[in-house]
């Protein structure tokens, strides 16, 4: 798992994206897909792309976000055959930065 701690980043990113522009792209569709657990304390969530599916984990107290990247093939389907790509755990600003854009769910 890697560990994200700038908005500057660029290891969520096979081509050289920065963190913010990759969140940027993937928050949308994680708000809406996500699912609030609330006996776990926890939102999970999902985001297909073109390329790769997007998960979240989001812990509500104390606060933090896991996500991972999968990459697919659509010639696979029904029988999706997914492939972990790698895991981020995002802290600092990255953190605050998502919390600001997930702010009406992590609220709840």
């Amino acid at each position: 798992m890697k560990v994200i701690q700038s908005l500057y980043d660029r290891s969520m990113s096979e081509h050289g994206l920065f963190a913010k522009d990759v969140l940027d792209e993937i928050i949308p569709r994680l708000k809406a897909n996500a699912h609030y657990f609330r006996s776990k304390g926890s939102i999970f969530s999902l985001a297909p792309s073109n390329k790769y599916i997007w998960t979240a984990r989001i812990n509500i107290k104390p606060f933090y976000v896991t996500l991972c990247k999968y990459s697919y093939t659509y010639w696979t389907l029904p029988d999706l055959e997914l492939k972990m790509i790698d895991c981020y755990r995002l802290k600092g600003e990255v953190e605050e930065y998502f919390r600001n854009k997930f702010s009406i769910l992590v609220e709840i």
